[in-house]
């Protein structure tokens, strides 16, 4: 029998508890590598949910492209990306890697200099180290014509 994974297991109470234990928390949404929504918290609207997995796919795939600008003239090998952060005034937009081929976007109330706001997202750190390998997602199937 196969573990499960984020594309075969619903997840959903798992993002649901992201958002109802912090209440600067507002939103969290699962995306798959190819801009798939794999699940979201029941506040986020199916249809935003739908672009901004898309829009942040495209975001994690940039993060890792430009990730290698840090240590590639020395040599040495580029760490993995940890966290990108989207700060705009009163609200931040934290995206994590969840899985090697998939990431959760967290919307959290504050600025992320506030104190507050980085104890929120280590905490989602944390959550996600915890399940990380039910966060994966499956491969690409060949699709083969009929």
């Amino acid at each position: 029998m196969s573990r499960p994974t984020a594309d075969t297991t619903d997840l959903s109470w798992l993002i649901n508890r992201i958002v109802e234990v912090d209440e600067r928390v507002v939103s969290a949404l699962l995306f798959s590598a190819d801009g798939l929504v794999l699940t979201h918290s029941g506040g986020l609207h199916r249809d935003i949910a739908d672009s901004c997995s898309a829009s942040l796919s495209g975001l994690r795939s940039l993060q890792i492209t430009l990730s290698g600008m840090l240590l590639l003239a020395q040599g040495e090998s580029v760490p993995p990306v940890r966290l990108t952060v989207v700060d705009q005034s009163d609200y931040t937009l934290a995206i994590l890697p969840a899985g090697s081929r998939s990431g959760l976007a967290v919307a959290i109330r504050g600025a992320l200099l506030s104190l507050e706001v980085p104890t929120v997202i280590a905490n989602v750190q944390r959550t996600v180290e915890a399940v990380r390998e039910v966060l994966e997602t499956g491969g690409r199937r060949p699709v083969h014509p009929a």
